[in-house]
């Protein structure tokens, strides 16, 4: 089921709560808890979390499936029956630490190769390696070079010339107005 996730979090189910839904494999962070679901069978009392109160606002309610998905999530909130949830892939994620990669921004820019390449199913790599930090620099070490080179192909070596800009503009005919304006007029009030 397509859905509209604005705004939201990932989260961290444990037992006896199960996933209710996750991420997808073309989203990133990929196959992560997006909402949780959690049913207590003694009292039969039901619970559902879900990482983004934005997805059905009215904003959204009516984008991909998230009308559908507000229907089933009240249809489980409603419903008097005893519920048995399926146990699926998703409730036994193994999932690591989250490490948080400092001035990501800066090192997105400085990319040496692209990384789904770079990746081609190795076991380890070290990602600090595809960043050149030293491929951009400011200075004036080739100026000098430069100079010779005016020598090199005969071109006088002086200072731009400002040329100033001569903006031609069409002007339609103008024809003098033969009638006056007609004005609108109130009409009178007794």
């Amino acid at each position: 089921m397509n859905l509209v996730y604005p705004f939201g979090c990932t989260m961290s189910v444990s037992k006896p709560s199960i996933v209710a839904f996750t991420s997808g494999s073309a989203s990133f962070p990929v196959d992560r808890p997006l909402g949780a679901l959690y049913y207590d069978e003694k009292t039969g009392g039901r619970l559902v979390a879900i990482g983004s109160g934005h997805m059905l606002s009215d904003k959204y309610i009516d984008q991909e499936n998230n009308d559908k998905f507000r229907e089933m999530l009240l249809e489980f909130l409603t419903s008097q029956g005893n519920v048995y949830f399926v146990p699926t892939d998703h409730d036994d994620l193994d999932l690591i630490d989250h490490h948080i990669v400092p001035e990501t921004a800066e090192l997105a820019e400085k990319p040496k190769l692209c990384l789904s390449d770079a990746i081609s199913h190795t076991t380890y790599i070290d990602y600090t390696k595809l960043f050149e930090h030293k491929m951009y620099s400011m200075n004036t070490n080739l100026c000098p070079e430069a100079l010779k080179l005016y020598e090199e192909l005969g071109v006088k070596h002086q200072p731009l010339k400002i040329i100033t800009p001569k903006f031609e503009r069409l002007t339609l005919p103008l024809q003098p107005a033969v009638f006056p304006p007609h004005f609108e007029t109130c009409p009178l009030q007794p």
